[in-house]
């Protein structure tokens, strides 16, 4: 019986780190960024969904990556060969019958939250459909980037209603802020392209990095600091704020045009997701300290707040002059109420 039951513990982790496995590379490119988004986009989002959100995030993405990598196994062999198909952890029958296993799951974890977060759900499994089984990940570059920024943009939705008190309604701020994510997305989404030049080329895919090899790298550089100036006007950045954020955006198309092996374009990526989700934590965390006392968890605990309250203030930090939430001038962020009752 106790070895039953340590078989039975052995053979559920092994298929819990199988996957994880399929979306290793994504959880630091998407994973985080999103997760970052949605609560920095929800209208009033509370500290105990994160992980729900996160969680939420992941498992939609997780039902993405077994279908893309069930699309082509030969490209990770020579990009990603330490997934799970390509090391022969799983087979391909097995990824197949997780992909559709995950569907339903995706859908009923859903239905919990809100209708609008099935909504989210549906709209991010028929785009995965699209974009892997249709074959539409192997089409025009255009294409692909606008299914790729959709994709994005369900995710980021989704993660948003699960991270809110309110799962039913995203105000305009919110709106405005998963429209700029996916449009800097759609313009942008090149950049995971550089670093699997060598599979996407041997499966035959036209990306920009590989039709345009030059031009795709500047065309960072002009993507990003447009961006920049983009977000700094519609966000009324103070200057500090927004020369920080074009240090940023300047720093990373530098090392896209002056370092162009795939180690590099891997580190590029990385900094890239970096701009995508500028100082979300940072927000989050400020948002916790400046919330009334009645409205603060930290209020109970009054050693936690003088612990982080030092360490947020030496942040730099952007400032955002964004319509305010509740109808008063003040302009901040409004957290739910959850003192308990």
């Amino acid at each position: 019986m106790a070895a039953d039951i340590r078989r039975g513990v052995v053979v559920t982790l092994q298929v819990l780190y199988t996957m994880f496995l399929f979306t290793k590379s994504d959880i630091k490119t998407t994973v985080i960024p999103l997760t970052c988004l949605a609560v920095a986009t929800a209208p009033r989002p509370v500290p105990p969904n994160i992980p729900k959100a996160a969680f939420w995030i992941w498992i939609h993405l997780l039902q993405f990556t077994t279908a893309n990598q069930l699309v082509s196994p030969e490209e990770d062999k020579y990009n990603k060969s330490d997934r799970p198909i390509p090391s022969k952890r799983i087979s391909l029958e097995s990824t197949f019958l997780l992909r559709w296993i995950l569907v339903p799951f995706c859908w009923a974890w859903s239905c919990w939250y809100s209708v609008e977060t099935l909504y989210a759900s549906i709209a991010m499994i028929a785009l995965t459909i699209m974009y892997n089984e249709l074959c539409l990940c192997s089409g025009y570059w255009m294409v692909r980037y606008a299914m790729n920024a959709a994709g994005f943009v369900a995710l980021e939705v989704g993660g948003t209603f699960v991270a809110s008190i309110d799962r039913h309604h995203l105000d305009r701020t919110a709106v405005l802020s998963v429209c700029l994510s996916g449009a800097i997305y759609a313009t942008t989404t090149h950049t995971q392209d550089f670093k699997d030049v060598v599979g996407d080329r041997l499966v035959g895919r036209r990306t920009l990095p590989l039709l345009y090899p030059v031009l795709s790298r500047y065309s960072v550089l002009l993507g990003l600091c447009s961006w920049t100036l983009v977000l700094a006007h519609v966000w009324d950045l103070d200057y500090a704020t927004a020369v920080s954020l074009m240090a940023l955006a300047l720093y990373i198309s530098y090392r896209f045009l002056a370092l162009s092996n795939v180690a590099s374009d891997q580190v590029s990526f990385y900094w890239y997701n970096r701009f995508r989700c500028p100082d979300a934590p940072v927000l989050f965390l400020r948002d916790i300290l400046s919330r009334p006392p009645h409205m603060s968890r930290a209020h109970s605990c009054p050693h936690i707040q003088e612990q982080l309250t030092p360490f947020i203030k030496c942040i730099p930090h952007p400032v955002f002059h964004v319509p305010s939430r509740s109808g008063d001038s003040s302009g901040k962020r409004q957290w739910a109420n959850t003192r308990e009752s």
